[in-house]
């Protein structure tokens, strides 16, 4: 701060308002609020609004997407969403959309098991 810099003779010279011990106090209350541990300081990001949550799992439950395709359609709709949140919402609410789309696809019989899907060749219907 100039203020410091200065010194109390040169704030003496330059100050009209307040006496120079009065500007060097305030600057070291202000210097004193930046390094208190007891202001209250939010937690990371905030929590991801409900109705994003509701249309994440609604989405899921009625579709076979994974997290990818979720964040895409959400992005078509005008929501900025990332992957990992998707899947964290899903988790969450106990949504497991490789299971999903396992069920829907191959039927019970592979429900979850990796590799069986249309792209290793192995589901012929």
């Amino acid at each position: 701060m100039l203020g410091k810099a200065l010194g109390r003779k040169g704030l003496a010279a330059i100050a009209t308002n307040a006496s120079p011990e009065t500007i060097l106090r305030w600057y070291r209350e202000l210097v004193a609020k930046k390094y208190v541990g007891s202001q209250q300081r939010g937690q990371g990001q905030p929590k991801t609004a409900a109705e994003i949550v509701a249309l994440v799992v609604r989405m899921a439950r009625e579709n076979t997407w994974g997290y990818t395709r979720l964040k895409g359609a959400l992005k078509n709709l005008g929501y900025k969403v990332g992957r990992n949140t998707i899947k964290r919402i899903l988790q969450e609410h106990g949504i497991d959309p490789a299971r999903t789309w396992a069920a829907n696809v191959l039927g019970d019989v592979h429900q979850g098991t990796p590799g069986r899907g249309r792209r290793h060749g192995l589901l012929h219907r």
